[in-house]
């Protein structure tokens, strides 16, 4: 009779204790939000200036190309040779 009395109490408590839990984890989420946000926001705009520094291509600095290539516009032209009658 014991156990089924301790049973029924927890019974009782348990949607106390889910809320609880459920407001502790919303509470938290509520005060951290903010700061991931800002952490995302910075890793965003650095990304994009990061990016947009590769992409302006800065005077003096090489071209993207692999390393051991010969420079760009060293190589001729081969064209297919011309059928003359």
């Amino acid at each position: 009779m014991e156990d089924v009395l301790k049973f029924v109490v927890f019974l009782i408590f348990l949607p106390v204790l889910v809320c609880i839990a459920i407001q502790v984890v919303v509470g938290l989420v509520h005060e951290l939000f903010p700061y991931f946000l800002g952490i995302f926001l910075m890793a965003l705009v650095l990304s994009l200036v990061v990016t947009a520094g590769r992409i302006a291509g800065r005077s003096g600095r090489r071209p993207l190309v692999p390393p051991n290539s010969p420079p760009l516009g060293s190589q001729r032209v081969r064209r297919a040779p011309s059928k003359q009658r």
